[in-house]
């Protein structure tokens, strides 16, 4: 991840999200496609065709993902669910204009960014790419915890301090230190005799 020389993102989660956006857009304008072949009620009713969208924010590919959304018309307006395209002709009752609208992620596609495949495979797609680089991703934290405690180990086994060790050169020391304590007080007493000594016998 990072960014090229004209400040454009790249890596997985550009990656990623340039896919959703794609998915969007393509979803959005097919959905769409078979909404103004459809009929509302309130067409029927008024007798008029009005080829309404049924999803607005879709004009670009990019940012489609976070900008899609519900056609005001049909989500503010008092009439607005009877804009929905139900109907595949001008009657009454029939809904099978809206078995073709669910049946939209399940057409194959021909469009700039999903071409000869659904929009349910394009997902799935996407999906199952994010679970293996998430799978690397975990694989490739866990070869470097494992390589990090080697390490470790290693620098511990090289420079590390043994407690048992240190306490026994502890000991050690302090017993060669009581030694030359004793012995720089033999010869000091060797030498006071020797001195005291002789000068009595000198007189």
């Amino acid at each position: 991840n990072g960014f090229k020389s004209n400040g454009t993102a790249y890596g997985v989660y550009p990656e990623m999200i340039a896919n959703l956006d794609k998915m969007a857009f393509e979803f959005a304008n097919a959905f769409n496609e078979v909404h103004r072949e459809g009929y509302s009620l309130l067409e029927i009713d008024r007798d008029a065709t009005y080829n309404l969208r049924f999803f607005q924010g879709v004009d670009h590919v990019e940012g489609a993902a976070g900008l899609i959304a519900v056609e005001s018309l049909i989500l503010d307006d008092e009439l607005g669910l009877d804009r929905i395209a139900a109907a595949l002709d001008p009657v009454k009752g029939d809904g099978r204009n809206a078995l073709e609208l669910a049946n939209v992620k399940n057409k194959i596609l021909e469009g700039d960014y999903i071409n000869g495949t659904t929009l349910q495979s394009f997902y799935e797609g996407i999906i199952g790419d994010m679970a293996v680089q998430t799978q690397e991703a975990n694989r490739m934290t866990d070869n470097s915890n494992t390589l990090k405690t080697a390490v470790e180990q290693r620098r511990e086994s090289v420079s590390g301090v043994s407690l048992d060790e240190e306490m026994i050169n502890m000991v050690k020391f302090q017993q060669a230190y009581n030694a030359s304590a004793r012995m720089v007080t033999v010869v000091d007493e060797v030498l006071d005799r020797i001195i005291n000594g002789m000068g009595r016998v000198g007189r």
